[in-house]
């Protein structure tokens, strides 16, 4: 989100400020320290109705110990379509009426500092969000309420989530509904949370996921008949990808293999072994015959985009194998390939 160039810190000009940009529609609003009054604050802004985009961020957010309201800081901003919350502190939601108090928004962002999230305040906030198509929880404190006597939501256009951890995941199983959901991002390693929330998200298109050097993590692949775009990210020498040419001999591909059409792979800190990238090569991405399928019987799909951990010792050992030095590759940056094969009868493939 670009912020303003004007510094919104004296409370006494902030008015002249904002009633000097009719215009506005980005607002980035900063806390250094945790003000007496915010409510003065809000109001000087609150009646800007233009305003599109709003960012509220506390550099004292593990000393800010007033409570948020969600109602002082939107009302009266109807047209807002993007809001971040970066700020410690409690969320205080009022109950939802015939009028939400975001009708519009369709981006939320609920930062990583000290932000307190329960099932029962995350369902209250996404209450008041009916249009909401793209949420990012990076929250690392959670409290668990989900066995209270809590009411279930539907979000009807929500087609992004990204989220930090395993558990806001659970709230998402037991009370929140998705039915449009196409992309989901998870930066902690996979784990059960993640496997119960795909079986019910089987529609899932794009999935970006960290693991550990287990493999285990094809079992979220098994419940996914539409996916497109698969980015995983490891560390390790590279054990991690045998998930995607060795599963289980009862399903000799993942069943999103007839619909998956790019795949990327991040490896980071360890160097990558040449077995395990030759393995992955042969099995997704190197043509056997001019039908261009595999010698895993899939169709060759047509680059592999592998990020070597923002250094290129991570390949080191890679791009000294046949494979590497058949392939034909593009650097999009010091330490991104996009690497592709072609069909050659010429060639021993192995």
């Amino acid at each position: 989100m670009s912020r303003p160039t004007e510094c919104l810190s004296h409370r006494d000009t902030i008015a002249s400020i904002i009633g000097s940009l009719p215009g506005l529609r980005k607002l980035y609003v900063g806390f250094t320290s945790e003000p007496s009054s915010i409510t003065d604050l809000t109001e000087c802004w609150s009646r800007t109705t233009t305003i599109r985009e709003l960012e509220y961020s506390s550099a004292i957010w593990p000393q800010w110990k007033s409570d948020f309201s969600l109602d002082v800081h939107v009302r009266g901003l109807p047209n807002l379509h993007s809001l971040w919350f970066d700020i410690g502190g409690n969320i205080v939601v009022p109950p939802l009426s015939n009028h939400p108090l975001l009708p519009k928004l369709t981006n939320l962002t609920l930062g990583s500092v000290g932000l307190p999230l329960s099932a029962s305040r995350l369902v209250a906030l996404l209450s008041h969000c009916p249009k909401l198509q793209h949420l990012v929880c990076l929250s690392k404190n959670y409290v668990d309420d989900t066995n209270s006597n809590l009411q279930s939501i539907q979000l009807q256009h929500l087609t992004s989530i990204i989220v930090d951890r395993e558990l806001p995941l659970k709230f998402f199983i037991s009370l929140i509904r998705t039915p449009a959901l196409r992309e989901f991002k998870l930066h902690e390693s996979v784990g059960k949370g993640t496997i119960d929330f795909i079986k019910i998200n089987p529609r899932i298109t794009d999935l970006h996921i960290a693991v550990r050097e287990s493999s285990s993590y094809i079992d979220v692949l098994e419940h996914l008949t539409n996916l497109q775009t698969l980015s995983v990210i490891g560390t390790g020498p590279g054990t991690f990808l045998r998930g995607l040419y060795s599963p289980p001999a009862t399903c000799p591909l993942p069943v999103c293999a007839s619909t998956l059409q790019r795949l990327k792979i991040v490896i980071l800190r360890d160097e990558l072994q040449p077995q395990y990238f030759e393995e992955l090569v042969k099995t997704w991405f190197l043509p056997i015959n001019k039908e261009g399928f595999t010698s895993a019987g899939c169709r060759a799909l047509p680059e592999l985009e592998l990020l070597a951990g923002f250094r290129e010792q991570v390949v080191a050992k890679v791009r000294e194998c046949a494979l590497w030095k058949r392939a034909k590759i593009h650097n999009t940056a010091p330490s991104v390939f996009i690497l592709h094969w072609e069909y050659d009868d010429a060639t021993e493939t192995g």
